[in-house]
């Protein structure tokens, strides 16, 4: 997946933490702003964003 620019989500250990909270809320909300930008944030890696060809 890396290597094709689709990204990985990995959750570093130093904020396991932050994602143990973020995900229980969504789970008891079904509410998922927070954690979409904070995985955006914090735990994507090897994403190419590509510009759209026309």
């Amino acid at each position: 997946m890396i290597d094709g620019g689709a990204g990985l989500i990995n959750i570093p250990l130093d904020k396991w933490n932050q994602w143990n909270e973020l995900i229980a809320n969504y789970y008891q909300t079904n509410d998922m702003t927070k954690i979409k930008q904070w995985t955006y944030d914090n735990g994507i890696q090897g994403l190419q964003i590509r510009a759209k060809k026309n």
